[in-house]
């Protein structure tokens, strides 16, 4: 034993060397053996955490991040997507722009760990409620010598529910129906989808319901009927003149509508000012549809209106 110590006691420096070069040598080998190196793994999905229940998210810069890894090549040979995950952090945050560091969460194995865009832009609104009516568009035409009726719909009105500026868009939630070539009764339910004053979709928001009970009744039409058109002249013609006469043409029109509202009409009738006439006068008139009437052909007459001195 003391011989051991007094060998251990001559050039003991020169032995501690020794020792330390064996293991630098062997930390060396090892890594000769298992390198370290680098490896990225890719589409790791952002969650966003702690964010206050009254905001939404309205938007978001990345959605996804790449993982930078740094590891053993042992280890990178074994690495799993399931392994991290990388999150935001809103806690404190308010309405408005905001830029937010992406976490990592990682094995601790692992030598270093970053993301790739380090830094999510997050907007956020404030968390609105609106309620707005329900409509129906009705898209195409029904079958031939068909027409439609108005549209039904429950409910009446829908809640519609998302950030805010969204919200305050919103004028109506719009059912659509097809009823091209229908020739009876629609009913079902549809999905709806909220729409602004101009009746462009606005997206982003949730209304609720989701979908609404439409009915579409489709009747048939009777046969067109030709009916005269009456014009009534309004105002005075010029001082010393009066409206001596007043011609139509064409004097019947076909009309084309619903049963009950033809069985009741007998003319179309139009008004045709003669304000301050001292002449003939030649006016197009434009024939509007009464409640009920679908269809008047032609759409417009030519008036004439006749005019002379008085005694």
């Amino acid at each position: 034993m003391n011989r051991f110590i007094e060998w251990l006691d001559q050039n003991l420096s020169l032995k501690v060397m020794a020792i330390l070069l064996a293991i630098i040598l062997w930390f060396q080998a090892m890594s000769d053996l298992n390198p370290v190196g680098q490896r990225e793994i890719h589409d790791i999905p952002i969650a966003l955490q702690n964010l206050d229940e009254n905001l939404v998210v309205l938007a978001q810069s990345a959605e996804r991040v790449t993982v930078v890894v740094q590891a053993d090549r042992q280890r990178l040979e074994k690495l799993d997507p399931r392994e991290f995950r990388a999150y935001v952090d809103l806690m404190g945050a308010s309405a408005g722009k905001g830029s937010f560091r992406v976490e990592i969460m990682a094995p601790a194995d692992l030598t270093a760990v970053y993301a790739r865009p380090a830094q999510a832009s997050v907007t956020l609104d404030r968390r609105a409620r609106k309620q707005v009516p329900v409509h129906v568009t009705l898209v195409g035409a029904p079958g031939t010598d068909h027409a439609h009726k108005p549209a039904t719909v429950r409910p009446d009105y829908a809640v519609v529910e998302g950030p805010n500026s969204r919200v305050q868009l919103v004028e109506a939630v719009v059912a659509e129906v097809d009823i091209t070539g229908a020739t009876a009764d629609l009913t079902g339910t549809v999905p709806v989808r909220a729409v602004d004053a101009s009746g462009n979709e606005v997206h982003g928001v949730t209304p609720t319901p989701l979908i609404a009970e439409v009915g579409v009744p489709i009747v048939q039409l009777p046969p067109a009927v030709a009916l005269p058109v009456a014009i009534t002249p309004v105002g005075k013609p010029a001082a010393g003149y009066v409206v001596t006469g007043i011609l139509v043409e064409p004097a019947t029109v076909t009309v084309r509508g619903f049963r009950e509202v033809l069985e009741k009409l007998t003319e179309l009738r139009r008004v045709v000012s003669v304000e301050g006439l001292n002449a003939p006068a030649q006016v197009v008139v434009e024939l509007e549809l009464p409640p009920g009437v679908l269809e008047v052909t032609p759409s417009s007459v030519t008036v004439f209106v006749q005019v002379a001195k008085g005694d």
